[in-house]
């Protein structure tokens, strides 16, 4: 019967740490029997008094498929002095002994230093600077989108925390870096002195690891979550299967490749070229799908469809909901015979900005009857509230929509404004208002220019209502 632990954030000059849990485990009757990436395999067998060496050889690789010629006289040595090779991941050699008092494996400590900062620039360091660029990549990429966006970024809660996220990964890289390094530095000066290599773990670093942890998992799971509530299924499956997809792909080449005794280069270039074309081919793959299939979101709320045609021989199904809405299109321009209408409500609160949206929208068609959009945004700080309204008054420059300032007494606002276009027989205003007042943004799209009286309306609708 085998059993798999998860030994979590075992850098390479944690090894003491690794050589102790191995001990402990082996002592409950878990026997390392490999290890991989994240999970370490145990065997069960009876409880035994083993002792465990961790080492590092650089010419190891989880491409190889055999290990190398010095490495064999490397496992040999060991033997003779009484320690079993068990397994190796990468570089990170380890040995077992069932003597009570074997010899010390390694005795140099200036050699057995530089041998892990070798391996570490080989392979922990690499990988830790590679994973620094693709997330300070990701990173730039959310703050371009805040900074093109940022009143739907700031009242985006999943937005905040994909951007928390990326943010304290690279954080996070970096200090487990900058740890790294100055636990080299000091064990290099303490090995100068005759001393021996640094011991790095220590339990408050462990804990600051643990709960970090947790703040991630924390983090993926409510965009999990989110992902599993506000999204179709479609796009759940095609987001979900990426991983699986991709750890097939790169790790079962490895090990093909490794079964035909194909060359550690060969096998590393190959699988890395693999994992790259899948990449390219999948992304593809989800824009073809994007495009071929429909997958609406999913909804919470109750709402009817109707199939309406586009064109001849052309239909779509559209949803029509019926959520209450402070005012509506019937409010300020009177009775409308029409029964396709879609009232619906959005909500979203964030640490920095609530946002409501209202819409009553209709399927396209000739001879349409008006179409009413507002949202209402309550900063819950003044930089916040700056930013939004800088944002949403912000005039585009591929358009030549303008903005004109109002009379405060119209709206009874702080500040007012009103779009509208230049025409050869004037300004033509668009029927779009942003109105500030001391603890919200308003935000209006309507049809047309509303009158003195769908003026009033509002007021009394939205405005009052809203106080």
């Amino acid at each position: 019967m085998k059993t798999t632990k998860r030994l979590m954030l075992m850098n390479y000059n944690y090894y003491k740490e690794i050589e102790q849990k191995l001990e402990h485990y082996a002592k409950k009757g878990l026997v390392l029997e490999k290890m991989g990436p994240y999970l370490w395999t145990f065997k069960k067998t009876e409880p035994q008094n083993l002792k465990y060496t961790v080492t590092y050889f650089a010419e190891g690789s989880v491409f190889n498929p055999h290990p190398t010629d010095n490495q064999q006289t490397y496992f040999d040595y060991a033997k003779a002095a009484g320690w079993d090779f068990v397994c190796e991941y990468n570089q990170m050699q380890i040995f077992s002994s069932s003597l009570e008092n074997p010899p010390e494996f390694e005795t140099d400590e200036k050699e057995k230093l530089e041998n892990i900062h070798k391996c570490m620039k080989k392979s922990f360091v690499v990988s830790q600077l590679l994973m620094l660029v693709v997330f300070a990549l990701n990173l730039f990429l959310r703050l371009n989108s805040l900074e093109r966006n940022p009143t739907d970024f700031l009242s985006s809660n999943i937005d905040l925390a994909i951007l928390l996220m990326f943010f304290s990964i690279i954080l996070y890289l970096s200090y487990t870096l900058i740890n790294y390094y100055m636990w080299y530095k000091k064990s290099q000066k303490s090995v100068a002195m005759g001393g021996s290599i640094i011991d790095n773990f220590n339990k408050t670093r462990r804990y600051f690891d643990i709960v970090y942890l947790i703040f991630l998992f924390s983090l993926v799971g409510y965009m999990l979550i989110h992902l599993l509530t506000n999204t179709g299924f479609g796009i759940i499956a095609l987001s979900v299967a990426q991983l699986p997809l991709f750890v097939l792909v790169f790790w079962g080449s490895i090990t093909l490749l490794k079964r035909r005794k194909i060359s550690a280069k060969a096998n590393r270039i190959i699988s890395i070229s693999l994992l790259i074309l899948t990449g390219v081919l999948y992304l593809g793959f989800i824009f073809y799908s994007i495009s071929q299939f429909s997958f609406p979101e999913r909804s919470n709320k109750p709402y009817t469809t109707v199939d309406w045609e586009m064109y001849e021989g052309m239909t779509r199904e559209y949803r029509l909901y019926s959520d209450k809405i402070p005012i509506t299109c019937e409010d300020l321009y009177g009775n409308i015979d029409f029964e396709y209408y879609s009232y619906e409500t959005e909500e979203e609160d964030t640490p920095l900005l609530h946002k409501d949206h209202y819409s009553q929208t209709r399927p396209p068609m000739k001879n349409a009857p008006p179409e009413l959009e507002y949202s209402i945004y309550k900063p819950k700080f003044e930089f916040v509230k700056n930013i939004v309204v800088s944002d949403l008054t912000k005039l585009d420059d591929w358009s030549d929509r303008k903005l004109e300032t109002l009379d405060n007494a119209i709206f009874s606002t702080e500040e007012a404004y009103a779009f509208y276009y230049e025409e050869p027989n004037g300004k033509q205003f668009s029927g779009e208002y942003i109105l500030v007042f001391t603890d919200k943004i308003i935000h209006i799209d309507a049809e047309s220019p509303f009158t003195d009286e769908q003026i009033e309306i509002v007021k009394s609708k939205l405005l009052i209502g809203q106080q």
